[in-house]
Order: C-alpha cells, then structure tokens, then sequence
C-alpha cells in the first residue's frame, strides 16, 4: 500500500480515497490499546521469546547471527519482508538472511524502509534498544489484535502525521505515537504537543525503553526461562552496558543478582572503530556525509561461530545457547 499527502486538501490519499475513511485508525487505537496493557503485551512478548527459541535452536551451531536469522523467520510468518538491504534474501532454503540494515540517526529512508515492511536494528541508546521496535510488533502480531495486517499496519505509521500545537509543519508521525514514545523519567524530550493536549510521554510499551526496562531490570530470577530476556541480559552485560549489584531476598533468604541500571551511552558509539573498518557492513551517508545507516555486506565470510555452549532450557524446551550468551 501506498499514499501520498495532498498538500493542498492536507490528507493522505490511497488509491483516490482518504486513509480516514478506511479502518486504520480504529486499528491504530486497537494496537496503543495493546500496548498499554502490561498483562496482554507481556503474556504475547513470551510467546514471541517461545518462537524465536524454537527458531535459535534450529541454527547450525556455526552460523553467525543466529538471534536474528531466528527473528527474520517468525517475521515472515507474519507478513514482514524480511530482507537484506532492501533485497530479498533467497540464498538458502530456510531464507533465514540476518538484519541487514542497521539506522543510525536521522536516516532520510526510514520511512521507505517501513514502506517495505523491513525489520532493522536501531543505534540508539542501549536502554532504547536494538531490536525494541521489532520486538513491539512481533507481539503486536502475535496478539491478533489487528488480525493478520500487523505488517499493513507496521507499513502505513509512517503515512500518518499531524501538526503539534504551535508547530506549522506536520512532524509527528503515527511510528512516534504507536511505537516509539518516551517513558516519564524522559519526559523532557516528548516535547511535542498534540491538539487534544497529549505529549508523547507514555509509561507503556509504546516506549521501547519500558520494553528494555521490562527484559532486563531488576531481578533476573523470573526469567530463568525466558530465552529473549536471557539472551539480551547476556548480550549487555558482556558488553558492560549494564549496572549490577547482589540482593539479598526477605522471603527465600537467597543472595540474586538485580539489573540496576541499562547505560545510555549510544549503541552507535560503542563500536565506532569496529564499523567504520569492519568488512562485514558499508555506511550509508546523506548528501552533507553524515553516516545515517550501515548495510551488511552478505557475502562477507566469517570464521564459524562456535565459541563455547551451554545447556539451557527455556519455555519447557531444552537446547544450546551459544558463544559469548554461554558465559
């Protein structure tokens, strides 16, 4: 689907027809609904940990990027086009292509990315999270709430804007209001207001750090069993962009180990070094050379994957986690 704003009637139109007169909105409020609901979005973010573990343990042991191999195949299942640099991978069978594009800031071809329904690692702030927006509409999807059209709707975000109070150009898009809201402690920087007088400050997960918040704060016990949890714990904390401290527990009298902080530092500075000489991916840039996005460059070969394992069991299901997640 496709639409085009109409500067002079200030609409979208799909088709010759308003989008206002279709079912998105009422769809779009089916979704903010969802995500608001703590019980409902984590009940169906489980679900996608489940699925995405089942797909993990289908990887060969050698294969780089098994996390997100595993995320392009329940992906697809719903509708996604999970593809490498805006090309679609068919070079094995299984079609399991890792992400392939990784944003920066300010890339000018985010929207045509969501246009064609493409997943994408994020190089915010290590709180918002990597993979946060995928997650959000995996469960999105896994919930039904909008039946089988979450990729539709994931689609159509960026066709949507309004005007902010005081603000003549229209800058605030439905991805923003949906998805990628702030928490409260961040509440500075929803600086838009909307006519009805709501900001983009939301305690839910339309923020992606309240999602990031959820994985990985506080105790670590209640997710023994949850691969997704587990696996972005490990990531983190092998990296140093978490804060840790051992607790002692009133009720069982066990010492546990407690997340305290997620650092903020941005993901993109990390490795800057390592991105700007890495084989594996070529930086995109705009026109005044600043570097807006990295695409993986698929035939680049690594060395095989295997670092070490361990056995693990999560959602009932008994596997391998493997390299440095097996620490």
């Amino acid at each position: 689907m496709k639409a085009k704003f109409d500067r002079e009637k200030k609409t979208f139109v799909r088709d010759g027809e308003d989008l206002s007169k279709t079912n998105y909105i009422d769809g779009y409020a089916a979704i903010v609904t969802f995500l608001c609901d703590r019980e409902r979005f984590t009940a169906s973010l489980r679900k996608v940990s489940q699925s995405l573990w089942i797909e993990y343990l289908s990887c060969d042991k050698n294969e780089h990027n098994k996390f997100t191999k595993a995320m392009g195949v329940v992906a697809r299942r719903h509708g996604f086009t999970f593809q490498n640099q805006l090309h679609v991978n068919t070079d094995r069978a299984r079609n399991n292509a890792p992400i392939g594009i990784v944003l920066v800031a300010g890339d000018p071809l985010l929207g045509t990315h969501v246009r064609n329904k493409v997943f994408f690692k994020d190089s915010m702030d290590s709180r918002h999270g990597e993979h946060s927006h995928s997650l959000q509409w995996l469960a999105i999807a896994e919930s039904g709430v909008v039946g089988d059209q979450t990729a539709e709707f994931y689609a159509n975000t960026v066709n949507f804007r309004c005007k902010p109070k005081g603000i003549d150009d229209l800058s605030v898009t439905m991805w923003q209001w949906v998805v990628d809201c702030f928490p409260s402690d961040m509440k500075k920087f929803a600086t838009e207001t909307l006519n009805n007088g709501e900001t983009l400050e939301s305690e839910s997960f339309r923020a992606p750090q309240c999602l990031m918040d959820y994985l990985l704060m506080g105790d670590r016990r209640p997710f023994a069993d949850h691969f997704l949890s587990t696996y972005l714990y490990w990531r983190y904390k092998n990296r140093n962009w978490l804060a840790e401290q051992t607790a002692y527990s009133d009720t069982d009298g066990e010492m546990y180990n407690k997340v305290t902080d997620i650092q903020t530092t941005g993901i993109a500075t990390h490795n800057t070094e390592q991105w700007q000489n890495a084989a594996a991916w070529t930086p995109g840039k705009t026109a005044d050379d600043k570097v807006v996005r990295y695409k993986r460059n698929p035939g680049y070969v690594k060395p095989p994957a295997v670092k070490g394992a361990r056995e693990v069991r999560f959602h009932n299901i008994s596997g391998r986690l493997y390299d440095s997640y097996a620490k």
